[in-house]
């Protein structure tokens, strides 16, 4: 109650502003045509500058929602798991049971530019209409990239975009590989490692750096430690067992993420044996299909925006069940 109310102040606060530059423009200036015609193209301008930091204002004040956990069905468990220190964080925990018989795809390169494939970028609830997915989450590293505010981005949805790293789907390799990079894999068995992929890789994913590697947590690079929204992928020993795991960030009071080492360790601690760390940042999203509607799980920020999905190039795609 306390967070809804401090979110309607923070919107109040800003159309009280609005009203009061209005006020003093009908009063001092000296010609009340210009003066009229001066508030209303000031309140036009204003009132979505209003609404997005009044919205702004009311994601800062909601803070972190509860934890919880939940069946999609039989064999893929969800947990939402929150935490309040060192930093509050977020944390969105998938787990698929591989023996049940779900299958795991990489979304195709549905593009045929004069460089060769390129993916077409959606989000990812456009990403479970198009594949006819039941989970999904957000793959590659891709460019061209650019963040920079909520009017100036890229891709935008549907632009040609290359994936970084070795990326397989349906047997079909595309994107620019990434030389030392380990891919989740799926074989056209249906097994799954992470590691290079082979002659027998039906659909494969790079990330840029291992989190896991044969049970051991791996260390990294201080500048990686800072906390930050993150996807990854991790496999138990026996292969029968996948993670995925979406850290929301960026998002003070909320989630502000997980640095890789935070990360790495969280994933052990759900007995990983292999793990790898995928994009992340504004592209970090977790979405499912409910009820044959699309419902984003995790609380993705894109260009500050928080519930904002990023368009992106390619998507780990989960659907239920065995291939009919």
């Amino acid at each position: 109650m306390l967070n809804t109310f401090a979110g309607c102040t923070a919107f109040s606060l800003l159309l009280i502003a609005i009203g009061l530059a209005g006020r003093w423009a009908w009063r001092y200036h000296q010609r009340p045509e210009w003066g009229r015609r001066f508030v209303a193209g000031f309140v036009l301008a204003s009132l979505p500058t209003a609404t997005l930091a009044g919205y702004l204002g009311w994601s800062w004040a909601e803070g972190q929602p509860h934890a919880t956990q939940q069946t999609l069905v039989n064999g893929i468990e969800y947990e939402r798991r929150v935490i309040d220190a060192p930093h509050p964080a977020v944390i969105h925990l998938v787990r698929i049971d591989l023996t049940v018989g779900h299958r795991l795809l990489v979304s195709s390169a549905n593009l045929q530019t004069p460089r060769g494939p390129r993916c077409a970028a959606l989000t990812a609830t456009d990403a479970l209409r198009r594949f006819n997915a039941d989970l999904v989450i957000n793959a590659s590293y891709f460019r061209p990239f650019r963040d920079k505010w909520f009017l100036d981005y890229a891709p935008r949805h549907g632009a040609p975009v290359e994936a970084i790293g070795a990326t397989i789907s349906h047997g079909v390799r595309y994107g620019r590989d990434a030389p030392g990079w380990p891919s989740l894999c799926v074989q056209d068995d249906g097994g799954v490692f992470i590691g290079s992929p082979d002659q027998q890789t039906r659909h494969a994913v790079s990330g840029d750096t291992w989190l896991v590697q044969d049970s051991k947590p791996l260390d990294h690079p201080t500048a990686f430690e800072q906390p930050y929204p993150r996807t990854a992928v991790g496999l138990s020993a026996d292969r029968r067992v996948l993670w995925l795991v979406v850290v929301d960030g960026k998002q003070p009071r909320y989630s502000e993420g997980l640095g890789l080492s935070e990360l790495a360790a969280l994933l052990q601690e759900l007995g990983v044996a292999d793990a790898i760390n995928l994009d992340g940042g504004g592209s970090s999203t977790l979405a499912v299909r409910d009820d044959g509607t699309p419902r984003v799980l995790s609380r993705p920020c894109h260009t500050k925006i928080p519930r904002r999905q990023r368009p992106v190039a390619n998507h780990l795609v989960v659907v239920f069940g065995p291939e009919k």
